[in-house]
């Protein structure tokens, strides 16, 4: 019984100790309170992130096969970023023409289970997380399954390791040179080489034994590789300057091939491995404006599947715009879409009625004056001629937005993705600044 009370006599101290320790809080424990190491844990990942001079690089693969449940549909794209102050970060991307121009936002440092690092207002890679800026009509709704904001993890040597706080997958950023922040449009020429390529093949050479698959088509909005058929051969690119890196490997026996280097001269984006085992992605012949312009005319029509819905989010707002502005005219719903016909010097509108059909009279036409190609950009340049007549003006206004676009005076590229809509090809024009149209060829 004495032991007894002994045993609770010594509890009720230790409580008593508990409850005095805790009366002065854990900063006698650890020194300083829960507030001062959160903002010090704060204060050093946002010094780590400013300490980089020419501030960091990361190639992002937002649906990276390793990290989320679902089959991957896209590609890579590359950020370099420099974290000015607390609040300030400028960043450019080879997300489009536009992104390789510097943009200044803010960011923040958030702490919770983590530390984290947030952009919180929209700069490039913001585009990558809009769910309504979706590259295919397959991710409608979901965009690029990209993230605004990372989970600090830690260093490995000099890199910063992230994970996106969408699918949680792990991102490097690593130190930037001058250089990274120049040679972007390099990486965005890469793409175009896949563009512009046609049928291409990837060869493998596994201890001798080579093996080939010609199957292959581009998606350079997605920047997806897509084996038409096999989807377990498909996988998803980041161009990079002289070449190009993937993150769903090639498989080569046991090895994996994920860094490619540009062969200008046999044309090929070559991985070498262990003795003498490869992996090649053999370009074909580039497919020429030329040819594209004397074989196709170019359909951008407003129904479901259609490859405009693919287009860039400004033209799709551009767009909208148009088919708002139609809707005045007591007579027209609104539009549905348009022909490009260089070869008949025209651009005709279709404008749709209440019932949803198109009106067949009238179809305003926007002439075109001239029309030039140049094979080694792979740009088609519309020069305006106005529109066909006077009753036509009533049009200018509505479609202003459009013409400006498709009468871009440096042109638009044309851009071959492989891939086909209702038999078919499908084709991207993409202006100077970035504003990309979805379209299919119809046969002259």
């Amino acid at each position: 019984m004495k032991n007894l009370i002994k045993k609770i006599s010594l509890l009720f101290i230790c409580a008593i100790t508990i409850v005095s320790c805790s009366d002065n809080g854990a900063d006698n424990i650890f020194g300083e309170s829960p507030t001062e190491r959160q903002n010090k844990r704060q204060e050093e990942f946002s010094q780590l992130l400013q300490s980089s001079p020419e501030g960091w690089k990361m190639t992002y693969f937002t649906d990276d096969p390793r990290y989320t449940d679902t089959d991957q549909q896209l590609g890579g794209w590359t950020f370099v970023m420099k974290f000015t102050d607390d609040k300030h970060v400028t960043m450019v991307s080879d997300f489009s023409t536009e992104s390789l121009e510097p943009k200044e936002s803010l960011y923040e440092i958030k702490i919770g289970s983590t530390t984290a690092v947030s952009f919180a207002t929209a700069t490039w890679i913001s585009l990558l997380a809009d769910s309504g800026n979706a590259p295919t009509s397959n991710l409608s709704g979901y965009g690029y399954k990209g993230s605004n904001e990372f989970l600090y993890y830690g260093k490995d040597g000099e890199d910063i390791i992230l994970r996106s706080s969408k699918y949680q997958i792990k991102i490097r950023l690593q130190k930037a040179t001058a250089e990274d922040w120049t040679n972007l449009d390099e990486a965005r020429q890469t793409a175009q080489l896949l563009a512009s390529a046609g049928n291409f093949e990837v060869e493998i050479n596994n201890n001798g034994t080579i093996t080939s698959n010609e199957n292959y088509a581009f998606n350079p909005s997605a920047r997806f590789v897509t084996n038409t058929e096999s989807d377990s051969l498909s996988f998803g690119v980041a161009p990079m300057p002289n070449g190009l890196k993937v993150i769903k490997p090639i498989q080569v026996g046991e090895e994996e091939a994920t860094d490619f280097t540009y062969d200008e001269i046999s044309n090929t984006f070559i991985s070498n491995l262990s003795n003498g085992n490869y992996a090649k992605i053999k370009l074909g012949e580039p497919v020429l404006v030329s040819d594209i312009v004397n074989d196709y005319y170019f359909g951008v029509l407003g129904i479901s599947g259609h490859p405009l819905n693919s287009s860039s989010d400004s033209f799709i707002d551009i767009y909208l715009d148009a088919d708002s502005a139609l809707a005045e005219d007591p007579n027209v719903s609104g539009l549905y879409g348009f022909f490009i016909v260089p070869d008949q010097s025209f651009i005709q509108y279709l404008l749709i009625n209440e019932e949803g059909t198109a009106i067949i009279n009238p179809r305003p036409n926007r002439l075109i004056a001239s029309y030039s190609v140049d094979d080694s950009t792979g740009t088609l340049t519309l020069v305006d001629g106005g529109w066909q007549d006077s009753s036509s003006d009533i049009y200018t206004d509505a479609l202003q937005g459009i013409n400006d676009v498709l009468f871009s005076p440096e042109g638009l590229k044309v851009i071959s993705t492989g891939t086909f809509f209702e038999g078919d090809p499908v084709f991207f024009l993409e202006n100077n600044n970035g504003i990309s149209i979805g379209t299919n060829g119809i046969a002259n």
